[in-house]
This record gives C-alpha cells, sequence and structure tokens, in this order.
C-alpha cells in the first residue's frame, strides 16, 4: 500500500508538472507567433506620445495621416511575421483610430474627405464631428521615399495654417523625424457620449479608461443613447445603482445589470446606439436604480463597457490560481517524500 501511495504521489505531481508545462507552453508559443504580440523595435517617442495623450484628458478618436497601405515597412524596425509598424500603434497608444485604408466604408470616406480637403486647404470641422475626432496624427516616420515624405510635408504645412486646430506637437527621436500630433479645437469635436433627442435629455460623461465609460442620463423622453466609436456588439450598457458613486467591479466583470434593449448603429453606418425608454427601465429595474424627479423626467447612471476585457480577466485569474495551486501541491508533494 505504501508504495502504491509513493507511485501514486509521483504520477500525480508528473501529470501536474506535465499540465503546467504544455500551459507555459501554449502561452510562449502565442506570444511568439500571434503577430499582435511579436517583439518590435517601437521609438520612445510614441510613449511619450501615449503618455502626452492621457495627460490632457480630452482625446475621443485620433486620424492617423498620411494613409497607410500594407506595403509600407517603417525605418524604425523590420517587419514581423508580415506586420508593419503601422499594426503595432493601436497596441502603444491606447486610443481608437481611424486610417484612410478601408475606402469602402463610410467612416473611411469621410476620413479620405478629410485628408483632400487638408491637402486642397479646404476646411475639415464638419467631418471632423461626424466622425468625433480629437487628434490628428501625422506618420512622419514611416516611409523614405522622398516623394510620399513631400507630400507629407506638404499637408503638414497646410495644417499648421487652418483654424480647426488649437496647437500641434511633434514628438522626434534622434534623427529629427518623428510625428506630429494636431490638436482640434473643442468647436469641432462631437460628443463621444450623446443622445440623439437632445431637447429634453441630457447626458454628461467620463472615459474612465478606453473600455470603460461612465453616463449621467437625465431622461424624459425617448432616446437613443449613441457611442461614436466603431460598432461592436462586445460593448454593452450597465445600469449602475443610482446612489452608488463608484463603479461595481463585481457587477462590470460579471455583466449584471445590463440593459437589454436594442443595439444598433445607424449613425454614419459605424457608430453604437442603445435605445432609452422610461417605461423599459420602469420594468426592468427596480427603484434603486434611478432618481424619479417631480416632471416624469429620470436621472440614471450607466456604465458603456466593452465586455471583451472580462474575458482576458477571467483567463488571467484562472491560470494564476492553477499556476499556484500546482505549484503548492508539488511543494507539498515534495515535503511529503523527506
Amino acid at each position: 500500500i505504501e508504495h502504491f501511495i509513493n507511485n501514486g504521489k509521483k504520477i500525480v505531481s508528473f501529470f501536474l508538472l506535465s499540465l503546467l508545462t504544455c500551459i507555459s507552453i501554449f502561452y510562449i508559443f502565442t506570444f511568439i507567433k500571434h503577430p499582435q504580440l511579436g517583439p518590435f523595435n517601437i521609438p520612445n517617442y510614441y510613449k511619450q506620445l501615449n503618455r502626452y495623450l492621457g495627460n490632457k484628458n480630452n482625446t475621443t478618436r485620433i486620424l492617423l495621416l498620411p494613409p497607410i497601405q500594407s506595403g509600407y515597412s517603417p525605418f524604425f524596425g523590420s517587419d514581423s511575421n508580415y506586420y508593419h509598424g503601422i499594426n503595432y500603434i493601436p497596441y502603444v497608444i491606447n486610443y481608437p483610430f481611424i486610417t484612410l485604408a478601408t475606402e469602402l466604408t463610410q467612416t473611411g470616406s469621410l476620413a479620405s474627405k478629410i485628408n483632400r480637403n487638408i491637402i486642397q486647404k479646404k476646411p475639415i470641422c464638419d467631418y471632423l464631428k461626424k466622425l468625433n475626432i480629437s487628434d490628428i496624427l501625422v506618420l512622419h516616420d514611416l516611409n523614405k521615399n522622398v516623394q510620399s515624405l513631400s507630400s507629407v510635408d506638404q499637408s503638414i504645412s497646410n495644417m499648421k495654417k487652418m483654424n480647426e486646430f488649437t496647437r500641434y506637437n511633434l514628438f522626434k527621436g534622434a534623427n529629427q523625424n518623428g510625428i506630429y500630433l494636431f490638436e482640434v479645437d473643442k468647436n469641432c469635436i462631437g460628443n463621444f457620449v450623446s443622445l440623439d433627442n437632445n431637447k429634453n435629455n441630457s447626458v454628461s460623461y467620463k472615459i474612465i479608461d478606453p473600455v470603460t465609460i461612465r453616463a449621467n442620463v437625465h431622461l424624459r423622453d425617448y432616446a437613443n443613447l449613441q457611442l461614436l466609436t466603431n460598432f461592436n456588439n462586445n460593448w454593452v450598457v450597465l445600469v449602475q445603482k443610482y446612489n452608488e458613486e463608484k463603479i461595481n467591479i463585481v457587477d462590470q466583470l460579471l455583466f449584471k445589470n445590463i440593459l437589454n434593449t436594442k443595439h444598433s448603429k445607424p449613425l454614419y453606418t459605424y457608430a453604437n446606439n442603445w435605445q432609452l425608454d422610461k417605461d423599459f427601465i420602469f420594468r426592468s429595474f427596480g427603484t434603486e436604480f434611478y432618481k424619479l424627479n417631480p416632471d416624469g423626467s429620470i436621472d440614471i447612471k450607466f456604465v458603456l463597457y466593452y465586455k471583451s476585457q472580462s474575458y482576458q480577466y477571467f483567463g488571467l485569474i484562472i491560470f494564476s490560481v492553477f499556476l499556484i495551486l500546482s505549484a503548492s501541491l508539488l511543494i507539498i508533494f515534495n515535503k511529503s517524500k523527506k
């Protein structure tokens, strides 16, 4: 019996060690082969730009110029797994991007009109409002081709003279090449979160992080809550208890109190949109979720959340728990042998 127990411990230890090794190999393989996580030599001034965007607190969407084609390869690093430097920028700068690469969509078409008007020195404010662009990022470091850089330099020169921008900044490296950030005048920027019927309704919002937005809504009549970012079914609206000042992390991770209403994209064929109806809210949620005013209107708090972020957290939690348990069991078995 003692021999069987000792052999059993060895078998369990071997099984746990093998399983942990397989999981570790899988994670290492994912980081090596997944193009979004591949190693890349990105200049430090991109990190400086990201810090600057975070400090100014009014960044909504960024338009990348010039047009980026798949054949472009930046001089600051070779391509990795057929992915070039432009593919890594969204993972260095944590804000939504628009490029001119997809002209078939209405968003790409509007962005192309912005680029065309810049070249022709025409106003672009109307297009900026429709796409809720707060900044235009001109990548001066993506191509060594003299002709392409000449076109980019002309656009930069034109933008410096346009009234739509409040200021610009140059983030550069030792070789003097870099990226220009043009900040759009606040009068040209639309609201990242808005209501289509704002005559008797109103909304204020705060961007907590790129995947979490808090919105306070005063609702008297029927309205649509609009989020001016690319449509994705992973965006959900959570209803927060009215007296709670902080977002409940557990409710957020478990998708509790979701506003189960129609999610569509009527705005410029790209934006997220949710229908808000007082009667639906009365039927679906208790009085602790809203404040009823004497005139019949309600005040309610929403959290707009990108739910895929929770899946990542769950994966990390499960992997961490399994790793700790496996390590603890191995330590216990080794001590029992002694």
